[in-house]
């Protein structure tokens, strides 16, 4: 699933294993690594928390609805992808939508702001 949130001066906020608590670095505290990173790191919503308020729209991939973020309380888009990692072919499209969405910077496109889970 990915959160899609505002789109005008949104940040970029991936959830990473790295910040996490796997890997680290080398040499490098754990704890200086999240404090650096405290501006665009927001620590992933728990999926039960998220509760959808209505269907926006849905297609042949997935299911778009409307969203309170319980982290901050702001309306976001949620979509919903289910079996995302049921072939390569899927898994490849999903990766290269979400890089899309990441690097999309205009007031027409909704860019991603978190990435939940399952």
């Amino acid at each position: 699933m990915a959160v899609v949130g505002p789109s005008r001066h949104s940040r970029v906020s991936v959830s990473m294993s790295l910040m996490q608590g796997g890997g680290g670095g080398a040499g490098v505290p754990q704890q200086a690594i999240l404090a650096a990173a405290q501006p665009y790191y927001h620590p992933p919503a728990h999926t039960q928390d998220v509760q959808p308020d209505r269907p926006i729209g849905y297609g042949a991939f997935g299911v778009v609805w409307a969203v309170t973020d319980p982290r901050d309380g702001r309306r976001v888009a949620l979509k919903k992808l289910p079996n995302v990692f049921q072939s390569l072919v899927s898994s490849k499209r999903v990766f290269r939508e979400l890089k899309m969405l990441c690097f999309f910077k205009h007031e027409n496109v909704l860019s991603a702001l978190d990435i939940l889970q399952p």
